[in-house]
Formats: structure tokens, C-alpha cells, sequence
């Protein structure tokens, strides 16, 4: 018996979706410190799992998704930075 493995083609979610994942997440988060009182780590770590997981369910490998978490993050070091320097300045 031969097995072949099934490559899918990743698409774009649609307006809907886009809009159930972000009710989702804000759901969990806000459930997570409002209504179990918890820090804000766990909560968006679990709202973090579920995004990678529709992901997947879209197609996408989990590589593709870690590149563009990263280059999301890269894209938007700069910034923090600055806010940082400002934070600091103002406290001193």
C-alpha cells in the first residue's frame, strides 16, 4: 500500500473568518483575566494556539507562520524600541 502525501494549497481566509478568529481571541483573553482572574500570559498564549491552529486548517505549514511572526515582530522592533528609551528617560 502506498501512501501519498497530500499537499494543500494555502488560501486567504474570508472577511468572515477573519472576524470569528478576532471575536474568538478576544473572547479568550478577556475570559482568561476577567473571568479567572489570570495573568494575561496564559490566556494569550492559548488565543496564540488557536490562531496557529487555524492556520494550519487554512493550509499553512507551521514554517510559513513562524517567518511571518517574525517578520511582524522585526517589522515593529524599531518602535518599541523607541517607546522603551522614552519609558526610561521619563522615569529617571
Amino acid at each position: 500500500m502506498s501512501f501519498v502525501k497530500i499537499s494543500r494549497v494555502p488560501r486567504s481566509a474570508t472577511f468572515g473568518e477573519s472576524l470569528v478568529m478576532i471575536v474568538i481571541c478576544f473572547a479568550i483573553v478577556m475570559g482568561g483575566v476577567i473571568g479567572f482572574k489570570l495573568d494575561a500570559h496564559m490566556p494569550m498564549f492559548l488565543a496564540t494556539a488557536v490562531c496557529c491552529a487555524f492556520g494550519w486548517y487554512q493550509g499553512y505549514k507551521w514554517q510559513q507562520m513562524e517567518t511571518a511572526i517574525l517578520n511582524a515582530i522585526v517589522s515593529v522592533l524599531q518602535g518599541m524600541m523607541i517607546i522603551m528609551v522614552i519609558g526610561m528617560v521619563v522615569g529617571t
